[in-house]
């Protein structure tokens, strides 16, 4: 593994747990990975540079320690480098501020995300998110996190860092024009799991409303 090229996925991360190599292994990932991990981050800062480029630094301080200490290469490393990213972000969001929208259950489907109730009824008054509707989705991403992680990823690339196809394609491996499909059935999943949660199961609105 020469200076003089571009490393592969690979290489990055055998070099990443290799002492002699740790150095140049990580100048070849922030080269190859820093700009695409800024652009997102910036998306989920809503263009605040100063705080991406913040969490970019966080984000690959990360990486740094936990590629070292990964017995054997990671499936996806752009997969696994956008997911870090992903929760760093959404951790500062949290101790930022426990009124942004992120702090609540992620905007994953708004079939189970969205909590109404009629002006009125039992709940209204405890329709706001909380740390409870938050740790349940969490338990959800986590479950698929540990099926698939590119369902994770696919979800909160799209619905948290609004990135397009082509970001999405690039950092998963999956062909742009199979996404629409990868998406479908990542959210077709986590509606699955998430119905089996009781927290969130209990926030979905039936479709039919009983006649009287």
């Amino acid at each position: 593994m020469g200076a003089r090229r571009d490393w592969c996925d690979d290489e990055i991360c055998r070099g990443m747990r290799d002492p002699d190599l740790r150095t140049q292994a990580f100048r070849q990932l922030h080269a190859r990975y820093g700009p695409k991990l800024l652009g997102f981050l910036l998306k989920m800062c809503r263009g605040n540079r100063d705080q991406a480029e913040d969490l970019l630094g966080r984000a690959l301080y990360k990486a740094y320690l936990g590629l070292a200490r990964m017995e054997s290469p990671c499936r996806s490393l752009p997969s696994w480098l956008y997911t870090l990213a992903a929760r760093v972000a959404l951790d500062d969001l949290t101790r930022s501020t426990r009124e942004d929208p992120l702090c609540g259950c992620l905007p994953l489907n708004e079939e189970i995300s969205a909590r109404t109730f009629a002006p009125g009824t039992e709940g209204a008054a405890s329709a706001e998110p909380d740390a409870s509707l938050a740790d349940a989705v969490e338990a959800v991403l986590e479950r698929m996190d540990a099926e698939n992680p590119r369902y994770r990823t696919l979800l909160e690339m799209e619905h948290v860092g609004a990135c397009d196809r082509g970001e999405i394609a690039d950092a998963t491996g999956i062909p742009r024009k199979q996404i629409a499909q990868y998406l479908k059935r990542a959210r077709s999943r986590f509606l699955q799991l998430a119905r089996e949660h009781p927290v969130l199961a209990a926030l979905e609105q039936p479709l039919e409303t009983p006649s009287t």
